[in-house]
């Protein structure tokens, strides 16, 4: 059965130590027939080894762990206390107030200075190294290319791709089901032909946007240079197959 004072399962609690200052009271009353400081510490050490037997089957709080750091008796010393290792640990240097820069100076340690110059992105969680990043010119692409109606790819932009093309005489009529095409005239002079519309002159600085599934035919009756973009599944002929099919075009 409970004490007085015990946490009971619905919410009563006991105050074990209120309890041994009763005993220690009850027995002080009576003190009278011990003479002496002995006859006291007999007295607080039997309640004490009575609070110790009930803890110790009632497997409460009080163990021999829990009371040698605090006791003189070594048969309750445990071996001294050992801290875990837990290997070097490293320490980085803390910046200086208000500054920016890494420790090193502005491009940080030799270390970082390297890495830096082989710098990393992420791509949809992936980490891969840097593309060089520099610019093209329109004017060196289309020396490269020699034959009109022959498209050479210039860049992508994710899954558009830029190409550079010359125009020279009529192209055959053709359709693109899916993919929309742009066309931009930096020199020449591009006739835009439809079926069921009349065709569009379109001149250097001017564009042009044919919609998918839109029957066209470009022609230049001179030497015409043409910037396209479009996806990169486009085929230059469409939904027709002949001599002027280009399916997999080089790069400049």
């Amino acid at each position: 059965m409970a004490e007085a004072g015990d946490r009971l399962p619905w919410g009563r609690r006991t105050d074990v130590s209120s309890g041994r200052i009763g005993e220690c009271r009850r027995g002080a009353s009576v003190v009278g027939i011990f003479p002496d400081e002995d006859a006291i510490t007999r007295l607080v050490g039997a309640i004490l080894f009575k609070q110790n037997d009930e803890w110790t089957v009632a497997r409460r709080c009080m163990t021999l762990e829990s009371i040698a750091p605090v006791s003189d008796n070594l048969t309750v010393k445990l071996p001294p206390w050992q801290p875990v290792s837990r290997g070097p640990v490293h320490r980085i240097p803390r910046r200086a107030p208000g500054s920016c820069t890494t420790p090193g100076g502005p491009t940080g340690t030799p270390e970082l200075r390297q890495e830096s110059g082989a710098a990393r992105a992420t791509n949809g969680g992936r980490i891969r190294e840097e593309q060089v990043i520099a610019k093209k010119s329109l004017a060196e692409g289309f020396a490269a290319i020699d034959e009109p109606w022959s498209p050479r790819v210039a860049g992508d932009i994710n899954e558009m791709q830029i190409k550079l093309v010359k125009l020279e005489g009529e192209f055959v009529w053709h359709r693109h089901d899916e993919e929309d095409e742009l066309f931009l005239v930096t020199s020449g002079c591009l006739r835009m032909e439809f079926r069921d519309q009349p065709p569009q002159i379109v001149e250097p600085g001017e564009f042009i946007i044919v919609p998918h599934g839109v029957e066209h035919r470009p022609v230049a009756e001179t030497p015409c240079e043409v910037v396209l973009l479009e996806p990169g599944t486009t085929l230059n002929t469409g939904n027709v197959e002949n001599e002027r099919t280009v399916r997999n075009p080089g790069h400049v």
